[in-house]
């Protein structure tokens, strides 16, 4: 604080703050308010303070690649260097047309059937990158029954990229290796999911229609912090990790899948 500013730092998801989606974009949004300060006497009260008033709001756009803007910042002891800032990172989240990951679904291929309890192949990639540092990290991954991210009707697949303990069908993350399509195994997570259909609560009857993706995924700068895991010891590292950079992620997309 300045006698001619002053300045707010806060997370993108912490209390108060909103979010919704529009017309293809995720939009983040705060009011920030002066409280007016009533003084109160024997015989009455005044106050001195005039109303104010000012909504923030940060825009992302969702498509199937993501753009953050990004700047990789050297690490410092322990902690782990965040990309910010400057240039762009661009993420995509795609469908393998089996468990090789050799071949993948392109735009033109959607809506790709499938059948109940048939497995889903899920890839999310960082693009246009030669940093052997750079680390993706996935956080949250759902299922929706439309195209929007937003929509309450969802199913988790991930929760903070570790596979949903309440689906009778767990999500299953699946290794990255080296190799001529993947020179750089850090830059890629893959998944499997064995394919439902959505339904409606009231009449539990099935929605027989196209089933989405959606993933958060955020991306570091190497070291220790990067490298985690979903035993129940070190998700306590990544739950502190994720809390440090969880208003720099964005979110990808992918489908839809036609379920028969």
């Amino acid at each position: 604080m300045s006698p001619e500013s002053v300045a707010f730092r806060f997370p993108l998801t912490s209390c108060g703050s909103r979010i919704r989606f529009s017309n293809g974009k995720m939009i983040y949004s705060v009011d920030i308010k002066a409280e007016k300060k009533i003084l109160s006497g024997r015989r009455g009260s005044i106050l001195r303070d005039s109303s104010f008033k000012l909504t923030v709001s940060c825009m992302f756009l969702l498509i199937g690649s993501a753009q953050l803007n990004t700047d990789v910042q050297k690490k410092t002891q322990a902690e782990t260097a965040v990309m910010k800032s400057e240039g762009a990172l661009h993420l995509e989240l795609r469908l393998a047309k089996d468990s090789s990951y050799g071949a993948y679904y392109s735009p033109r291929d959607h809506p790709v059937v499938r059948v109940l309890r048939q497995p889903v192949f899920a890839e999310v990639r960082v693009l246009n990158r030669e940093d052997p540092d750079l680390q993706l990290q996935l956080g949250d991954c759902w299922a929706t029954p439309s195209r929007d991210p937003g929509d309450p009707r969802r199913w988790t697949l991930l929760q903070k990229g570790c596979p949903y303990t309440g689906d009778n069908y767990k999500t299953e993350l699946q290794p990255v290796l080296a190799g001529p399509s993947s020179k750089f195994p850090n830059h890629r997570k893959r998944f499997r999911v064995t394919m439902f259909s959505f339904v409606d609560s009231q009449s539990t009857r099935n929605f027989h229609g196209s089933v989405y993706f959606h993933c958060e995924a955020e991306v570091c700068k190497g070291g220790t912090g990067c490298t985690l895991s979903c035993t129940s010891r070190k998700r306590r590292a990544r739950d502190r990790w994720n809390g440090r950079i969880s208003s720099r992620h964005s979110v990808v997309s992918g489908g839809p899948f036609f379920i028969l």
